[in-house]
């Protein structure tokens, strides 16, 4: 059996051990649960005012078991034509929030509704990084300023 050295017990000893603690301050049994698209884009939509029409943005909205939105996260900003999503930061955070589903959204500036190919290739990664924490993807919301697109109504994924 090795001897545990000196410089080995100073390094043990100066480790922290890490508490991660989440407990929500809202009572959630009485809120509005997402049923359909129409609700998400509602739900998201003031999220998006100040940049509807000027850049891409991204949140994601973490939802409970009975599909009621716990919290909403921006994991992207972007310019005229185009977002970036964190996928880490968004599982770190649903995660945390133990979670059960979440649906992602961004804007299209220009008003096109329709899906990109870069659109419907981080939608795949999000859904296949999700599934790994057995967390559901629920849906993929494109917003304009007066309707939006769901992945899940066309039947994308």
């Amino acid at each position: 059996m090795r001897k545990v050295s000196k410089e080995d017990k100073q390094f043990i000893n100066n480790i922290c051990e890490v508490a991660i603690k989440y407990r929500t301050k809202k009572d959630l049994t009485s809120a509005k649960k997402i049923t359909k698209s129409t609700d998400t884009y509602n739900f998201f939509k003031p999220f998006f005012e100040e940049c509807m029409e000027q850049y891409e943005q991204s949140f994601a909205m973490v939802l409970n078991r009975q599909n009621v939105p716990m919290g909403i996260i921006n994991i992207g900003s972007g310019s005229a034509c185009g977002t970036v999503m964190d996928v880490q930061r968004l599982l770190r955070i649903a995660i945390l929030m133990n979670a059960q589903g979440v649906i992602i959204a961004h804007n299209h500036p220009s008003g096109n509704l329709n899906a990109s190919a870069e659109d419907k290739t981080m939608t795949q990664k999000i859904k296949q990084a999700c599934k790994v924490m057995d967390i559901n993807l629920l849906d993929h919301i494109i917003l304009t300023k007066d309707s939006y697109y769901s992945f899940a109504d066309n039947e994308i994924f």
